[in-house]
């Protein structure tokens, strides 16, 4: 949304001017955002250019993230599904990333 836009914008705008890593984020975010047209039903219609960004020819998932979604080629997020599941086998990864949560916002700073 617009709104989640200009939240990502506030963030980036209180790095340094001029510092590399804002330079990043903000060719990153904002010069390659794109804006998705809804169809009369409803339906997200993605251009050519994302298709052949996320690698999606005829099916693609969507993956709901809380205030956000990603879309992504099945295959592709089959694997990064994999990859997270593998990640987090060990006891020390899960109690790791689950202590964000105990923690409150602070963390996610």
């Amino acid at each position: 949304s617009m709104d989640s836009i200009n939240e990502v914008d506030v963030l980036i705008s209180r790095l340094p001017r001029y510092s590399n890593q804002r330079e990043t984020l903000e060719r990153l975010l904002n010069t390659q955002s794109v804006y998705v047209q809804v169809d009369e039903n409803g339906r997200i219609v993605l251009s050519q250019k994302l298709r052949d960004l996320i690698g999606v020819t005829t099916e693609a998932t969507f993956a709901g993230m809380g205030e956000k979604f990603q879309i992504w080629e099945p295959s592709y997020y089959t694997a990064d599904l994999e990859r997270i599941n593998s990640e987090m086998s060990s006891p020390q990864a899960e109690e790791d990333i689950f202590a964000l949560l105990d923690t409150g916002h602070e963390a996610l700073k």
